[in-house]
């Protein structure tokens, strides 16, 4: 009975914390972000002005980010002095560990992103006749004991949060395509089913 309990306090432990860690960064580091342009720029248009702009933090945040996504898709020597500073980072241990978790869970979700999620997709799991959303992650053949290959399709199943989940390798004739989106797939999952377009076309891999 005790070692039960342990095993499943540590559990939800670890999935608390997992789906924690990213979700506090990055609300640590916009409000952090949103602080300091308004402190840099909320006192300078004081001081010459005589007030200050309410929320003129969140607007700046919003139109230095507008303008590195700009940058960052339209021009290569921008892209280059980022991969500078990102190499400067990824060589400060410890800090280097968090980085790279937190970029490859928002690089996963990025719009720009083509590689992580490559369609919408629903697969029989847990079990037979239950419907799952997945999104397909790659693509891999099996080599037969007879001889010949078999295509099976990697697709990642959200549980009980986007960043959680379980990679299943099912043949591609198991899986159901979708015409969706990864974005309306993900606003899916987040909505827990409410974003679910009244139709969905069913198409086989």
């Amino acid at each position: 009975m005790a070692n039960k309990f342990t095993r499943s306090f540590k559990q939800y432990f670890l999935t608390g914390l997992f789906v924690m860690i990213p979700v506090v960064l990055s609300v640590f580091t916009v409000g952090w972000f949103v602080n300091a342009l308004d402190r840099m720029f909320g006192g300078l248009i004081e001081g010459l002005f005589g007030f200050r702009v309410p929320g003129l933090g969140i607007f700046l945040a919003v139109i230095v980010l507008v303008a590195v996504g700009m940058l960052l898709s339209t021009n290569i020597m921008a892209q280059n002095i980022f991969d500078f500073f990102e190499d400067l980072l990824l060589r400060v241990p410890g800090l280097s560990m968090v980085y790279k978790t937190v970029k490859a869970l928002t690089d996963a979700f990025s719009p720009q992103n083509q590689k992580s999620f490559r369609g919408v997709a629903l697969v029989d799991y847990p079990c037979q006749g239950s419907l799952s959303i997945g999104f397909i992650t790659g693509q891999v053949d099996m080599y037969l004991e007879g001889g010949g290959t078999e295509k099976h399709l990697s697709v990642y199943v959200p549980t009980n949060h986007l960043y959680l989940g379980n990679t299943i390798i099912l043949p591609e004739s198991k899986v159901m395509m979708t015409g969706l989106t990864v974005q309306q797939g993900i606003q899916i999952i987040i909505s827990s089913g409410a974003g679910l377009p009244d139709q969905l076309p069913l198409r086989k891999s």
